[in-house]
């Protein structure tokens, strides 16, 4: 889905992005470059499920372009009420919240076919509005599949973190007694 396709260090503020490519930025002197992979919205047709697909269909085109436009429109303020409900970990909805507040302040294109605009809306292109399969990819294969993973994360005992904001990890491990250390 993503990956890691360069680090620039300071100086290397020059990178070229891509269109599916976004910066990371860790610290003053150190970015690294996310890429969204292509085929995002290319679909197998084992994926769709027809009497769903037949009604999605149906409804899509019962709507007009402006009805489409508006109901793809979400406030930042709906999106990040929406991930806190979804979402259980607090350090995985700061980092989206993170990423969104990044995306419009750059505008970068990365996340297409949803696009972020500088009034902090949440929309989707133009194009896969008016193609109802690539809506309905985003929506029932992809949606389906993210509420999988988020689904599948791993959370701690105590609180809702998942491992990689779990605090246990970042705690120091005791060293037990040292007093017992035979010395030569």
């Amino acid at each position: 889905m993503a990956r890691l396709v360069a680090v620039c260090r300071d100086g290397e503020e020059d990178f070229p992005f891509l269109a599916r490519q976004i910066p990371l930025y860790i610290d003053d002197t150190l970015t690294m470059v996310m890429e969204f992979s292509d085929d995002v919205m290319n679909l197998d047709s084992q994926h769709i499920n027809t009497s769903r697909w037949k009604q999605f269909v149906e409804y899509h085109s019962k709507l007009k372009q402006q009805d489409l436009n508006t109901a793809m429109m979400v406030t930042s303020r709906e999106v990040f009420c929406t991930l806190a409900q979804l979402v259980p970990c607090v350090g995985c909805r700061r980092s989206v919240e993170c990423l969104f507040s990044r995306l419009v302040e750059s505008g970068n294109p990365a996340l297409e076919p949803l696009t972020v605009k500088t009034t902090a809306m949440l929309s989707v292109t133009k194009a896969c509005l008016a193609d109802a399969k690539k809506l309905y990819t985003l929506f029932y294969v992809h949606g389906s599949k993210l509420n999988d993973m988020i689904d599948a994360i791993p959370k701690s005992k105590k609180n809702k973190r998942c491992q990689l904001h779990s605090l246990d990890t970042h705690k120091p491990k005791p060293l037990g007694q040292l007093d017992s250390v035979e010395t030569n």
